[in-house]
């Protein structure tokens, strides 16, 4: 009879750590795969920015004939892993654009110029709603592999920790509406 116990009781700890090792790795998978989702969503609205910031470009130098801003360096980066850098360009390219048209203002009171501006800012927003839900699911997805059991599976799932997204700009950086 007391074999049985042991039996049973052995067979409930090996369930039950099974249970906990297969709850570990579908939570860690969660939050790895919400991280994932999240930064394809700042991705995206970071392509419109700089989609935007290129019409604005094309716009202001179709205007102005000498004033074309390189863009070059954005390109490069947007394409590598200096994404924070290319972000930066990116955002002090649209400063300085905005302040040329500011200069012109026939280029300013354009139509085309105006929408652009507007979607401009109106992306700014959704970049940074997304950036603060992208930052959301990076740490809850560090604070699970930082916490026990999870810490454990994270480890022997070779689950690393996920860097935040943040640009360090000064507010007069950042496009606001006129």
């Amino acid at each position: 009879m007391q074999a049985i116990l042991v039996l049973v009781l052995v067979v409930l700890a090996l369930l039950g750590t099974a249970l906990i090792a297969i709850a570990g790795f579908n939570r860690l998978r969660r939050a790895h795969q919400a991280v994932a989702e999240a930064w394809a969503q700042v991705d995206t609205q970071l392509q419109r920015r700089f989609d935007l910031v290129g019409g604005l470009n094309e716009i202001v130098a179709a205007a102005t004939t000498h004033e074309r801003l390189a863009l070059t360096d954005a390109t490069t980066a947007r394409l590598s892993e200096a994404r924070d850098q290319a972000e930066r360009v990116v955002t002090a390219t649209a400063v300085q654009l905005v302040a040329i048209a500011e200069a012109y203002p026939s280029l300013h009171s354009s139509e085309n110029f105006q929408r652009l501006h507007e979607q401009l800012v109106r992306t700014e927003d959704d970049i940074a709603a997304s950036r603060r839900y992208y930052n959301g699911r990076v740490r809850q997805l560090n604070t699970t592999r930082q916490t026990f059991p999870w810490a454990i599976m994270a480890s022997l799932m070779s689950v690393g920790a996920a860097r935040y997204f943040q640009i360090e700009l000064d507010e007069s950086q950042v496009p606001v509406a006129r």
